[in-house]
């Protein structure tokens, strides 16, 4: 539920800022990061 919630978060920072090519970076930031921790939150949920 924390994942959705966060990409939710991600995808509103965006729409709200508008994407422009010097935030591609941060935006894949941002995703690797989203990534990251669904598997760090799924370690500790089969943990």
């Amino acid at each position: 539920m924390g994942i959705r919630l966060l990409f939710l978060g991600m995808y509103y920072t965006y729409v709200q800022k508008g994407i422009l090519y010097s935030d591609l970076l941060e935006l894949l930031v941002l995703i690797y990061t989203g990534i990251f921790l669904c598997f760090e939150e799924q370690k500790i949920l089969f943990s």
